[in-house]
């Protein structure tokens, strides 16, 4: 009895932190491309800048 519950409990922990663990992910890689294509935005800035 106590085993299938800690199976079940197992189970529900791994599912969970995966979940967590994706959601993680993804705002990291959410911040990631924000910071890059503000970078790149800069970068055409000072050209077009640098064109004028």
């Amino acid at each position: 009895m106590s085993v299938a519950k800690d199976t079940e409990r197992v189970k529900w922990y791994v599912v969970n932190s995966r979940r967590y663990l994706m959601s993680a992910i993804a705002q990291v890689r959410q911040a990631l491309i924000c910071r890059v294509e503000q970078r790149q935005g800069k970068e055409t800035e000072m050209i077009a800048y640098g064109l004028e």
